[in-house]
């Protein structure tokens, strides 16, 4: 059973066909982003000075990784030890006091879609410019959740942007479609 299959059945729990049903959609859609991410040490608090905050993502600090998705088991220890590439490990920000921005363009078919967020810290998420999950003040670990409907198929931009005060155990985006 892949990974897919297993985050699948957690959506729709008690349903045995979830997976069955979904992943045709989720393959089609997720496995094809292509997200570029930056992760930065964060001397800005983004609830105070969004546009430096944001800056920091192309400044001397950040380091541009190009992952396939936005799951990252931190567990306390930051960017650096996610092995995601030498460059990363090497001057990456440690665990405390760093922010991630990434951005992907994805095929999306008309209908309703979910965006889910699960760790702590600050988050954003916008789809076409249009913020669908936005809170900069979650410290404590939790799940954000907004739907976004979608009249016709077509490409999206998304744009997740994360930041963490004290260290986090995980960060998780997942993007699935809110079956009828």
């Amino acid at each position: 059973m892949s990974d897919l299959t297993l985050i699948l059945k957690a959506v729709r729990p008690g349903d045995p066909k979830a997976a069955e049903e979904l992943l045709p959609l989720a393959a089609t859609y997720l496995s094809r982003a292509n997200w570029t991410a930056a992760w930065f040490p964060s001397t800005v608090d983004p609830e105070q000075d969004l546009e430096a905050w944001r800056a920091l993502a192309t400044g001397p600090g950040a380091v541009t990784v190009n992952v396939k998705s936005l799951s990252f088991p931190y567990l306390h220890r930051g960017p650096t030890a996610l092995a995601l590439g030498s460059e990363l490990s090497a001057r990456g920000p440690g665990a405390n006091h760093f922010g991630m921005i990434a951005r992907a363009r994805v095929k999306l078919a008309a209908g309703k879609w979910r965006f889910r967020i699960r760790g702590e810290g600050g988050v954003r998420v916008m789809v076409d410019g249009k913020a669908v999950i936005e809170d900069w003040a979650a410290d404590a670990p939790g799940t954000e959740a907004a739907d976004d409907e979608r009249s016709m198929e077509g490409e999206a931009e998304i744009v997740v942007e994360h930041f963490v005060k004290e260290g986090t155990a995980e960060f998780r985006f997942l993007l699935e479609p809110v079956a009828k």
